[in-house]
Order: C-alpha cells, then sequence, then structure tokens
C-alpha cells in the first residue's frame, strides 16, 4: 500500500546514508535486564542503541545468566548482522 501527501509548501530535509564499519573488537558498556519481560538487552560500543541478546531473552531467558553468556550472545549478535 502506498498513501501520497502533499506538502502544502516544499520542504528541505537531510538524510543520512548507512555508515558501513569494520570492526574486530568490540566492548559492552552496558547490561540491562528486564526480568518481567524476559529480555535481556546489551549497549554495544559497536552500535548506537540497546540491542536485545535473543540468546538470553524469552524463552531463552534465565535470571542467573553470566558474563561470559553475555559476551558469547553478544558475539553472536554482531556475527548476525
Amino acid at each position: 500500500m502506498s498513501l501520497s501527501v502533499n506538502l502544502d509548501s516544499t520542504k528541505t530535509i537531510t538524510t543520512v546514508a548507512a555508515v558501513t564499519e569494520t570492526i574486530s573488537d568490540f566492548q559492552i558498556q552496558r547490561i540491562v535486564d528486564f526480568p518481567a519481560m524476559k529480555v535481556i538487552k546489551v549497549k554495544l560500543s559497536c552500535c548506537e542503541d540497546l540491542m536485545t541478546l535473543s540468546d538470553l531473552s524469552n524463552d531463552n531467558y534465565g535470571n542467573d545468566w553470566t558474563y561470559t553468556q553475555v559476551s558469547n550472545a553478544s558475539k553472536n549478535l554482531v556475527a548476525s548482522m
């Protein structure tokens, strides 16, 4: 489906192209655990936003995760990008 919208006057907008970066390592800057939602998110140095670790969330969630598990799940997340 497409919806066409006409502006009342012209507008200049700025768009940013995707940035591609080659990395060989990254840091886990923050780990956020949401027990009620069964979700673990991390802030990685190579990404702007919090990223959900699917390897440790939802059906895979356990409140006894270790730093090694978070590190491995983060590595899997980056490898899947």
